[in-house]
């Protein structure tokens, strides 16, 4: 793991951190500001903890950069087979 891999995941802890102190002295903010902060530092949380590999390819597939791809490997393998 990098330095700066690391370095991310403290920076994403701190403000996960800063998140729940935020939440338990205050509690649900009542302006949109508020929220705003709230789910952008909730956000951090997909840099700590990563989605499981199931899902992410669920996503991933059903996205349209993952069926371009699809149709892009699909191809090439009619090219390889054909030769």
């Amino acid at each position: 793991m990098g330095v700066f891999r690391i370095l991310g995941l403290v920076g994403s802890a701190s403000c996960l951190g800063l998140l729940i102190f935020g939440l338990y002295e205050d509690g649900l903010p009542d302006e949109p500001l508020g929220w705003w902060i709230c789910l952008s530092l909730l956000l951090v949380a997909f840099n700590v903890f990563p989605l499981p590999k199931q899902i992410r390819d669920v996503i991933w597939r059903g996205s349209l950069i993952g069926l371009w791809i699809e149709a892009k490997k699909s191809k090439l393998r009619k090219e390889i087979n054909d030769d």
